[in-house]
């Protein structure tokens, strides 16, 4: 298993709305550490974990929500990632993080 850093950009319910409001194009980024045997895995599941975090962070305001998938944000492993990075959540493959600590 190798460690592989995941990073995807999302739509934070303040930003949704600010987006609305001011027709402006604001979005947010975080990422994970997801320990999987390819780098085509650890996209997989990152992805499975983005789409459970934009859930998580609408569920006081449904009415903003999307579905990640459908959007289509960047997403992608980083190739040659910091050190300063290495503190960031880490998951094993199909192992969901406490989507909280990903804020």
């Amino acid at each position: 298993m190798t460690r592989h850093l995941f990073r995807f950009g999302f739509e934070s319910p303040e930003d949704r709305r600010a987006n609305e409001t001011h027709n402006s194009d604001f979005e947010s980024s975080t990422a994970i550490w997801i320990e999987a045997s390819s780098e085509a895995d650890a996209l997989s599941w990152g992805q499975q974990i983005a789409e459970a975090f934009v859930e998580h962070l609408f569920l006081d305001a449904p009415e903003l929500s999307y579905f990640w998938t459908e959007v289509g944000f960047a997403y992608w492993i980083e190739q040659e990632p910091p050190e300063a990075l290495d503190a960031l959540p880490s998951v094993a493959f199909g192992e969901m993080p406490d989507l909280n600590a990903l804020r």
